[in-house]
């Protein structure tokens, strides 16, 4: 890849040398031309330097790989997008859902209609992160299945099992909620394939895409450290890595992948490919899918002027000077953010392992010198 956009790059190595993060890779496709820039070290005292292939846990950055290998089991015929989800995940057949969010665990009430696939694509499937104090909140985070930095530490049927004791805090397509329907999705398209989700990633794309340091598994000796902003400083998270070391016993697109640069850059170009998915279902993955009925979670998540399609943002009104609409993408709390353009073709990644300290962190600093290169 060809090292351009020199004022671009620049700003990223001053970012560096501010001692916001030990180090970071970008991806940068404008006007066709790409280029991978490393700055920095894998570790704040350490020699090693961050190069353009390094591999990154990539948080939530994940979700997208989700949405994109969804929509090509739709398209063989595997699973069907309005189709209830206890074809594949029977558990769920019996879901009650509480009668008020802040209810006792007691008291609920019964679906008023199944959970499906799309529910499941767009966060409308009922369960997520919930950030009020409730008994309900209050179960779902102490039942080991709820959202983190790193996947559930137990095995898809016990994740189940785990959820689907709960009750849903809101009707299926009643409201957006945030994470757990991609690991719903994990799960279901392991079910509806009988293919280990590894298999199906390298298999639909991976191979096709040429991207090769992506997976669910590193040695974790070779990852940057993960940080944690504090009031003290940044600190070394020392609870990420074991969630890494060995074969995951839950492979999910939450938050459970590991990629680099040249392959993020290569996924999100191929979602501006019409030749990668089927063209109306790519569609609906990169088209804004929640109306103003069922919008104040993800507002409450991400603020204004975000939509939601297949497991990735779509800008629906440019709040930020880098906003378009249409613009597609997402970031993972470790650090990492990804999205790409509709209109101009343009893609940027950067990745990074100083943990968000809140959602609606905005990678402000990669994401406006990025804008001024692009000319927009």
């Amino acid at each position: 890849m060809t090292t351009t956009f020199p004022s671009l790059f620049a700003s990223l190595d001053a970012t560096v040398a501010s001692g916001w993060c030990p180090g970071l890779v970008a991806g940068i496709r404008i006007d066709g031309v790409s280029a991978v820039h490393a700055s920095g070290t894998i570790a704040f005292g350490s020699d090693t330097p961050m190069q353009p292939g390094t591999r990154f846990r990539i948080g939530s950055l994940g979700k997208p790989f989700g949405g994109a290998l969804a929509a090509m089991l739709i398209a063989d015929g595997t699973i069907a997008l309005d189709e209830p989800v206890s074809k594949w995940l029977p558990e769920m057949a019996s879901l009650r859902v509480l009668a008020r969010p802040d209810a006792d665990l007691s008291d609920t009430v019964a679906l008023q209609r199944p959970v499906t696939v799309r529910d499941l694509l767009i966060g409308t499937n009922g369960i997520g992160v919930m950030f009020e104090e409730t008994p309900l909140a209050a179960a779902y985070w102490s039942s080991g299945a709820a959202a983190g930095p790193v996947p559930p530490q137990t095995d898809a049927d016990t994740f189940m099992q785990r959820i689907c004791a709960l009750p849903l805090r809101a009707q299926p397509g009643q409201r957006w909620m945030y994470h757990t329907g991609c690991d719903l999705l994990s799960v279901l398209m392991v079910r509806a394939t009988g293919r280990p989700l590894r298999h199906l990633l390298r298999a639909r794309i991976c191979e096709p895409l040429g991207m090769t340091g992506t997976s669910f598994q590193a040695d974790c000796s070779t990852l940057p450290t993960v940080y944690e902003p504090t009031d003290a400083g940044l600190v070394v998270d020392a609870n990420v890595d074991p969630a890494y070391a060995q074969p995951p016993l839950f492979e999910t697109f939450s938050c459970g992948l590991v990629s680099t640069a040249p392959d993020l850059l290569a996924f999100f170009g191929a979602l501006l490919d019409p030749e990668f998915l089927r063209p109306d279902l790519r569609e609906h993955m990169l088209t804004n899918q929640i109306d103003a009925s069922i919008s104040p979670g993800l507002e409450e998540l991400a603020g204004s002027g975000v939509g939601w399609g297949w497991q990735i943002a779509v800008d629906v009104t440019p709040n930020k000077p880098w906003h378009q609409i249409g613009r597609v993408g997402w970031s993972g709390g470790s650090g990492t953010s990804g999205a790409a353009y509709p209109a101009s073709g343009n893609v940027g990644v950067i990745l990074t392992q100083r943990m968000m300290t809140a959602p609606d962190e905005d990678f402000g600093w990669f994401w406006n010198p990025f804008r001024e290169a692009t000319g927009f």
